[in-house]
């Protein structure tokens, strides 16, 4: 039988990178943090975070791998690879969370939430930058989480941390200068009050527009009696004159036709009468015709019968 060899149990390790959003060389390569050290959302800062969330699984054993034997029962742990917007989580990824595996730092990041500032609204690479803070790293082998001989820290890596947590005393004492913005909730208080005052005072105008119509339309009220007084009367005067009109018209339009009847008459009697003249005329033109001729023949006759006298007494004186 063949013996078995223990093997010593796998290190756990939780490794943290940084996304490198501004373009500069700000990524941590195989920093070893233990978990603990990790908060989401405890500090504000732009950066995305990744976090590789540790699962511990039991390894399987020789004989599904092919060997003798059952093999020791050891566990190997595999990693997930989580990307999050560091300091300032989405309110539905902590909502959704089972209310058993939320902390307190995600009461912190729906706080934070509620004062963000406008520029964090902004596109990730148009924010101004912002300083990225981390814990102390704790050293020795409990910064492992295992043994020496499995793994062996740098000292640049070392230093690079030891920066960033020296950022963090700075900024620790920059935050709590800053002022905080109000709530969702406070500022959505005060824009009801705010909506609510408006609204009592358009209220209280159509209120009073309301009240100066219907005392206009009182007085107007008052002044239609008389109005309708007057027009009465006018009209019973215009009836009147209508009727006085009406029997003067038939009176006029009887006249008037007797009137066109004389008129014709007379036209016709004129007519009449020029020619009466006319005819009057002529005959007094032919009468003195005659009368001309008349009295020429009369004056010839006097003539002659004076020559004749004249004749008849030379005859006789001369026949003696």
């Amino acid at each position: 039988m063949t013996s078995e060899k223990s093997l010593p149990p796998a290190p756990q390790r939780d490794s943290m990178f940084f996304e490198d959003v501004y373009g500069l060389d700000t990524t941590i390569r195989q920093s070893v943090f233990p978990s603990t050290l990790y908060e989401p959302g405890s500090e504000p800062g732009p950066s995305a975070l990744y976090r590789r969330d540790t699962v511990v699984t039991e390894a399987p054993r020789y004989s599904e791998l092919g060997h003798d034997g059952d093999g020791p029962s050891t566990q190997l742990e595999t990693t997930r690879r989580t990307s999050m917007s560091y300091g300032y989580p989405e309110k539905q990824s902590q909502e959704t969370r089972p209310i058993n595996e939320r902390t307190m730092s995600d009461e912190r990041d729906r706080r934070t939430m509620d004062m963000i500032p406008e520029t964090e609204q902004m596109p990730r690479a148009t924010r101004p930058r912002q300083r990225i803070v981390l814990d102390d790293p704790p050293t020795g082998n409990d910064f492992n989480n295992g043994d020496d001989e499995y793994e062996d820290v740098p000292e640049d890596s070392l230093n690079e941390v030891r920066q960033y947590s020296n950022r963090a005393t700075e900024q620790e004492i920059v935050l709590p200068s800053m002022p905080k913005r109000r709530s969702n909730l406070e500022i959505k208080n005060k824009d009801m009050k705010q909506l609510s005052k408006i609204l009592k005072k358009e209220a209280n105008a159509e209120v009073q527009l309301l009240k100066r119509t219907i005392k206009e339309l009182d007085g107007l009220q008052k002044t239609l009696k008389p109005a309708s007084t007057a027009e009465e009367a006018a009209l019973a005067a215009y009836a009147k004159a209508a009727k006085a009109e009406l029997k003067l018209n038939k009176i006029y339009l009887q006249a008037k036709a007797k009137w066109e009847i004389a008129n014709a008459e007379l036209t016709a009697k004129t007519e009449e009468l020029s020619i009466a003249r006319d005819r009057a005329s002529q005959q007094k033109h032919q009468i003195q015709e005659k009368t001309r001729e008349v009295e020429r023949l009369r004056s010839r006759k006097t003539e002659g019968d004076y020559e004749r006298v004249i004749k008849i007494s030379t005859a006789r004186t001369a026949s003696k």
